[in-house]
């Protein structure tokens, strides 16, 4: 899913805190697909297409030579706290495929990254959901909601 999974993860684990885990499960997998995806297109496209449109925004030579520094230098660091904090972590692993990030690095820092992120929060939601829920029916005024999603019968 294009776009921040943790406005789809959170409702659901949430709504459901037995799934957290494994909805985590599939947040890393989906998240660390798209960083794959993201090296892939700084690898192969940045210099024919990111460098001119960065360049059309205002990014000069100078700040990717600084950018390139901070890569070859900690490019897995970098990956790694893109992905546990509010960073753009999808700008991060494009830089790390323009900017040559070795992919033995790339990639334990981007799954490992993404687990820790995505398994504190199903911890977290595992050990408080229903007090969480309940806050925040509390927090909106509206009634408290169930815990679990209420299992719909298969239509025949």
């Amino acid at each position: 899913m294009p776009g921040p999974t943790d406005a789809v993860f959170l409702p659901l684990a949430v709504a459901d805190p037995g799934a957290a885990l494994r909805l985590a499960l599939w947040a890393v997998a989906g998240t660390s697909a798209g960083g794959l995806l993201a090296y892939g297109i700084g690898a192969q496209a940045f210099d024919e297409v990111g460098r001119p449109l960065l360049h059309l925004v205002g990014v000069s030579d100078r700040m990717l030579d600084t950018s390139r520094a901070a890569f070859e230098r900690r490019g897995w660091l970098l990956v790694l706290l893109s992905t546990i904090s509010p960073l753009p972590s999808k700008a991060v692993c494009i830089g790390a495929g323009a900017f040559g990030v070795p992919v033995a690095l790339f990639v334990p820092a981007l799954v490992a990254g993404r687990m820790l992120r995505f398994g504190t929060l199903a911890v977290v939601v595992r050990l408080a959901g229903p007090r969480l829920l309940d806050w925040l029916s509390r927090r909106a005024g509206v009634p408290p909601a169930t815990t679990r999603i209420p299992a719909r019968p298969l239509p025949e």
